[in-house]
């Protein structure tokens, strides 16, 4: 179950206009696609960041006491 909010794709299948406006329904297009990656990407390396904030300070295998200098 995801907490966070998710980025929501921008829809590249839009129309490509008349003659006036398919240039910018290009560039739209090319615009959208940019973005639905970054935003993937963004998603990877906020999964990445929580599972590093998740792990343990300290390796709990070795029997040695904590003092609380292993964090330094």
């Amino acid at each position: 179950m995801q907490q966070f909010i998710q980025i929501p794709e921008f829809p590249s299948n839009l129309p490509k206009g008349g003659l006036e406006s398919r240039k910018s329904a290009e560039q739209f297009e090319a615009l959208t696609t940019v973005l639905n990656h970054q935003a993937n990407t963004l998603d990877e390396w906020r999964e990445k960041t929580i599972q590093f904030l998740i792990q343990p300070l300290v390796d709990e295998d070795d029997d040695m006491e904590i003092t609380g200098e292993e964090y330094g």
